[in-house]
């Protein structure tokens, strides 16, 4: 009897022990980290002539790169380069989504005020006329200008960094101060590597006057 009772209470310890829930493995599925797209840049400075890379993070698939104007800025690859000076949308497209980096090209001009350096804005200019009493090395008259086959508008395809200037400047409406002997010249302001001549000049007398115009000689500014 006590062997009977020995087996039934094994068998009921067996029958309670497999009867337990048994604990679910967890099962991982690991997949690769893909982190957000986006472009390396959401604006760019860079310097006329010069170039400069765009790099769409993480992207899953090939890239295709537009301009919304090649004359400013081209985009091969990544690479962009400065054609003239302006503002310019580059788009990466990748999967049908487009990434936008607004791109500024600037002229360039050195930094320093040296006597063989290159100079296109209103303050360099003039202040390099009142060291130097002349006009930057890239200024160049409309003479030679048409020497290279230049027949107007901008420079850009017949020399890099040139400008006009250097013209005798005729005041026939009366404007500027008179004296004897003193005569005034024009130059070109913010025309290096830009796509048009624009309104902006500065005329400068053999005497040391300065003055500046942004609206095509209706108004001058003494500077």
């Amino acid at each position: 009897m006590k062997r009977i009772k020995k087996y039934l209470f094994l068998l009921l310890t067996a029958i309670l022990l497999f009867a337990q829930p048994v604990p679910q493995v967890q099962a991982f599925t690991t997949t690769a980290a893909t982190g957000q797209v986006k472009l390396n840049k959401k604006s760019l400075t860079i310097a006329y002539t010069k170039t400069a890379k765009l790099k769409l993070k993480n992207a899953p698939a090939k890239v295709a790169w537009y301009s919304s104007n090649t004359k400013i800025a081209y985009c091969d690859a990544g690479t962009v380069e400065a054609r003239s000076v302006g503002k310019v949308k580059i788009t990466a497209k990748c999967r049908g989504i487009s990434y936008t980096c607004t791109v500024t090209v600037t002229s360039g001009e050195n930094a320093g005020l040296t006597e063989n350096g290159r100079y296109t804005s209103k303050n360099k200019v003039a202040a390099y006329i009142r060291r130097y009493g002349k006009l930057p090395s890239n200024f160049i008259t409309k003479s030679e200008a048409s020497e290279l086959g230049w027949n107007g508008g901008s420079l850009l395809k017949y020399s890099k960094y040139a400008c006009i200037g250097g013209n005798i400047y005729h005041d026939y409406e009366g404007v500027l101060p008179k004296a004897a002997g003193r005569k005034y010249y024009e130059c070109d302001i913010d025309t290096m590597g830009a796509l048009s001549r624009g309104a902006k000049r500065i005329i400068y007398s053999n005497d040391g006057l300065i003055y500046y115009t942004d609206n095509h000689y209706n108004h001058f500014k003494q500077l």
